[in-house]
């Protein structure tokens, strides 16, 4: 509805979608539909990358990945450029910059799955209803079984800030004894470590994953997280204390390690600092623009198979660049 023949502007990058698809009308569209809702707010993070001509690259690959979502689920990806359009009207307020980071890593993870050699007539759902509810990010349903993805990504501009200004980090909680942390902070500041979120999105994940059948396929919470990728890596399954280990710090009411049954894998994504520096207009070296997951050779990313879980066949992590 937002696009006539005065908007429609030839000029716009040819693009073409999966399996050499043509997706040029649906990529214009998809960019004028987000760029009448950005545009029109008062404030907004993406005012800019949608206001520029020639147009901005990040502005294009949103349309893009949203419109080639959309030619997979119909209706996920209007959603999802609704999403970002609507964290708007609060000037500079980070709660919207980091939320919209956050649609971003939905947008990038849905596109990889989308995008992965699943058998003939599989069907993608978009926040499919759970019997309790709860709707994970994506169900992918295939002869094979039903995969459920979930996808997550942390707010770390505060942490990221007190990386820069302490002398010290903890990655993992255990390593240090507690009598002796106030010496560290004493000593230049101390960064500790951001196992909270990771146990929250493990706790949030398997609640939404509980409400649909187990028997057959598989379970995987995405998170997203930025360069300093040993952070999510010594949450999960640090010798000392992961929340994925018989020594996990997080007890149940018989001073057990907690499971989180629903979970067969963890893949773990560095990819947060990729956005940031493309929409600051900073240089990519090692990446085509700021929605490239890498090529062959690049840092992989990790893939964490649960010592409970069903076993998750091969070809989905590697869609995702994830080594165990």
């Amino acid at each position: 509805m937002f696009l006539d023949e005065y908007k429609y502007d030839s000029r716009l990058p040819d693009v073409e979608g999966p399996n050499g698809a043509q997706l040029n009308f649906e990529v214009r569209a998809a960019y004028l539909f987000a760029r009448d809702q950005i545009t029109s707010a008062s404030w907004h993070w993406l005012k800019y990358h949608f206001s520029t001509y020639p147009f901005h690259s990040m502005a294009i690959e949103i349309a893009r990945h949203c419109a080639c979502i959309e030619s997979f689920i119909p209706g996920a990806g209007r959603k999802l450029i609704e999403s970002i359009a609507s964290r708007k009207n609060r000037e500079k307020n980070e709660d919207d910059y980091q939320g919209i980071l956050q649609d971003m890593s939905e947008v990038l993870v849905i596109m990889q799955i989308v995008n992965i050699p699943w058998p003939e007539e599989t069907a993608f759902f978009y926040e499919p209803a759970g019997s309790n509810g709860k709707r994970p990010e994506v169900q992918v349903s295939t002869v094979g079984g039903n995969y459920l993805f979930e996808v997550k990504a942390p707010s770390l501009l505060n942490h990221q800030r007190d990386r820069q200004r302490n002398a010290t980090q903890l990655p993992t909680r255990g390593l240090f004894p507690l009598e002796h942390i106030d010496e560290l902070v004493d000593q230049g500041g101390l960064t500790k470590p951001r196992d909270n979120p990771v146990k929250d999105f493990l706790l949030s994940a398997d609640e939404k994953f509980a409400g649909f059948d187990r028997s057959k396929g598989g379970n995987l919470l995405v998170i997203v997280w930025d360069d300093f990728i040993y952070e999510p890596i010594s949450s999960l399954v640090s010798d000392v204390s992961g929340l994925l280990t018989v020594e996990s710090w997080l007890k149940d009411e018989n001073d057990e390690a907690v499971v989180f049954p629903n979970i067969d894998g963890v893949i773990v994504v560095r990819h947060l600092n990729y956005f940031a520096e493309a929409l600051a207009d900073r240089p990519l070296p090692d990446r085509r623009d700021g929605f490239d997951c890498g090529q062959a050779g690049a840092l992989p990313n990790v893939f964490f198979p649960t010592r409970w879980g069903h076993k998750i066949p091969s070809f989905i992590p590697s869609a995702f660049r994830a080594v165990d």
